[in-house]
C-alpha cells in the first residue's frame, strides 16, 4: 500500500508521462497508420517512459499505470491535433 506522499509522487509522475505523450500524439496523427514515423511516435515515448521510470525508481507493479498515462497522452495528443485542424473526432 502507499502511504499519501508516495501516493502524490506517483501522480506527479503519471501527470509528467501524459505530458511527455501529448505532443508525439499530436505528431502521430499527422502520419499514415502504421508508417515508420507513425511508429517512432509511439516507440520513442515507451523509450523516454522506462528510463524515466527506472530514474525515480518505480517497480514493474506500476506498470499498468504508466500505460494507462501513455495512451490518455497519446489520446489527447491526436484530439488537440484534430480540434487544430476542424476535423470532427
Amino acid at each position: 500500500m502507499l502511504d499519501t506522499s508516495s501516493t502524490y509522487e506517483l501522480m506527479v509522475f503519471l501527470l509528467l508521462v501524459v505530458a511527455t505523450n501529448v505532443p508525439f500524439g499530436y505528431l502521430r496523427r499527422g502520419y499514415p497508420r502504421f508508417s515508420r514515423p507513425w511508429a517512432r511516435c509511439l516507440y520513442i515515448p515507451i523509450i523516454i517512459n522506462i528510463v524515466m521510470r527506472r530514474a525515480v525508481g518505480l517497480t514493474y507493479k506500476f506498470i499498468p499505470f504508466i500505460v494507462g498515462a501513455v495512451l490518455v497522452g497519446q489520446f489527447l495528443g491526436g484530439t488537440f491535433r484534430n480540434l487544430r485542424k476542424g476535423i470532427p473526432s
